[in-house]
């Protein structure tokens, strides 16, 4: 969205350009700023006035700018383009209009390959394979290692409090309850470590919504209220399952042995 005497001014003043609501405020612009550009694949100095600001749910990161201004301050070697964005009426017109512009240009010097902007970008990540699998191989060892991890100082914390359990058990509480509690109290350190990590994906989350996003928009990724809940039971189940063999093995060991390992 954006106001109908902006887009005038933009249309008539050569030198002029549109940006995002969010790229105007995360790089405090406004009407009338003057912005250049110094072009690296395209060597040029553009300088431009901001003529407009619009408002979009995606893509409200980009600058928009008059192409014939840039194609006079490019050698004649240097103006051709590698892409073109084609804006369609509705949805059932993308496949016909996709294969009349691959038509027009089926014979000429340098073919179009025309494709959806979903198609596009999906494109881009299979440059690496399979994406999905290789998210799962990378997750699934980290949880693994995480899990041995927490095993290990689980394992190590229980033997050291090995006199606690033995007065435990000699003030008559039951294996099954040492069993428990030495699994709740995992639970809850699980959790809370659970906890510190959401705190720590929002903070990274909120730092990637500042970031200028050229292909894939990312200014609206976040972390849903069930998604959260998931990595909390998550964590809190990676505790139980952590400390289930050396709670079972110190709930059952007898008080006299507690004892004497504990001096």
């Amino acid at each position: 969205m954006i106001a109908s005497w902006q887009v005038d001014r933009f249309l008539t003043r050569r030198d002029s350009c549109i940006i995002g609501r969010a790229l105007a405020e995360r790089m405090g612009m406004k009407l009338g700023d003057r912005v250049t550009l110094l072009g690296d694949i395209f060597p040029a100095r553009l300088d431009l006035v901001v003529a407009g600001v619009y408002e979009s749910a995606i893509d409200n990161e980009v600058l928009y700018f008059n192409n014939q201004y840039l194609k006079e301050s490019l050698r004649k070697e240097q103006d051709y383009a590698i892409m073109l964005m084609v804006m369609v009426d509705d949805a059932d017109s993308v496949t016909p209009v996709a294969r009349r512009i691959d038509d027009l240009f089926h014979n000429a010097t340098v073919q179009t390959k025309t494709e959806t902007e979903k198609v596009f970008r999906l494109s881009f990540l299979s440059y690496v394979g399979n994406i999905k699998l290789f998210l799962f191989v990378v997750c699934a060892s980290l949880a693994g290692t995480v899990l041995l991890v927490a095993t290990n100082s689980i394992t190590i914390s229980v033997r050291e409090r090995s006199q606690e359990v033995g007065i435990m058990k000699a003030l008559g509480f039951s294996p099954d309850t040492v069993l428990c509690l030495i699994a709740g109290e995992a639970m809850v350190v699980g959790a809370i470590g659970g906890l510190l990590g959401l705190v720590g994906a929002q903070v990274l989350i909120a730092a990637m919504r500042n970031l200028p996003v050229v292909m894939v928009s990312l200014t609206t990724l976040s972390l849903s209220p069930g998604i959260m809940a998931i990595e909390l039971l998550l964590a809190a189940a990676c505790g139980v399952v952590a400390a289930v063999p050396a709670a079972w093995r110190a709930s059952r060991r007898p008080i006299t042995e507690c004892l004497a390992q504990a001096d």
